[in-house]
């Protein structure tokens, strides 16, 4: 979207539609500030302010109203330029109602954590694959497998990942180990649904089978991989470890 500095719409991307309910000319002419809720509306208007003073980008997850009268929580990115001596605002918004949901299942997973790891390791102990013994084994293929490792804790946070999962993500190191993955990364709502299965499943010690997902790397782009998730022992804690495969190309060609 892009609004002026009164706030008022300029331009509405077709996606609009999806996401309020109206169409992208029926919003042009009116003002932004007024879908709003009025307690997020400070906080917005604060954040407009910054963007202007120190000419950065900005992002907020904010309540706006949908056509039908009720609220959606938003996630919202943008920064402000100059045209004609004129401040305005061209921002990136995206639903993450499903995202806000999956994060309180993951909280819930957290709370659970201690007494979760105790009933795994004595119930599903032949499921959990024990790393200690080939721990310079396991690093070796680790760090020179071609497809991206993943390995993350109860709780969603990526304890180590190897060089093939920056290829594909596009992030560097830094930007992911002790980082929320799930919170980094833009997915649809029918991924997140995909991976709350997963973790329902690994939780109850089922085997997770090999699926496809889509999701955008750190760059925006659109991509497709082949994943499959299992629970590992590593230093005396057990951990999820997800294995992804680039399979962009492939669903772009139309292969099966």
């Amino acid at each position: 979207m892009e609004i002026d500095s009164d706030g008022t719409f300029i331009y509405c991307s077709p996606q609009t539609f999806k996401l309020f309910g109206f169409q992208p000319e029926e919003l042009i002419g009116l003002n932004a500030f007024n879908f709003i809720h009025p307690e997020d509306l400070p906080k917005i208007i604060k954040k407009l302010e910054e963007s202007i003073n120190k000419g950065e980008l900005r992002s907020a997850v904010y309540r706006t109203r949908h056509k039908d009268g009720h609220y959606i929580l938003v996630s919202a990115k943008g920064g402000v330029f100059k045209q004609n001596g004129n401040f305005r605002f061209i921002g990136v918004i995206r639903e993450i109602e499903e995202q806000k949901k999956f994060d309180e299942k993951i909280r819930e997973y957290i709370l659970k954590y201690e007494d979760l790891e105790k009933d795994l390791e004595n119930k599903y102990r032949e499921k959990i694959l024990t790393l200690k013994d080939s721990d310079k084994k396991f690093r070796h293929l680790f760090q020179t497998s071609p497809n991206a490792i993943i390995i993350s804790n109860f709780g969603g946070t990526i304890i180590d990942c190897n060089y093939a999962t920056y290829k594909l993500f596009k992030y560097k190191k830094e930007d992911l180990v002790g980082k929320k993955f799930l919170q980094l990364m833009t997915l649809p709502s029918s991924t997140l649904s995909i991976l709350q299965n997963v973790y329902d499943q690994l939780i109850q010690g089922q085997d997770v089978e090999q699926s496809e997902i889509q999701g955008y790397n750190k760059e925006g782009k659109l991509i497709w991989v082949c994943y499959t998730a299992s629970l590992i022992r590593l230093h005396d804690e057990i951990l999820i470890q997800f294995i992804a495969q680039d399979i962009t190309e492939k669903k772009l060609r139309g292969d099966t």
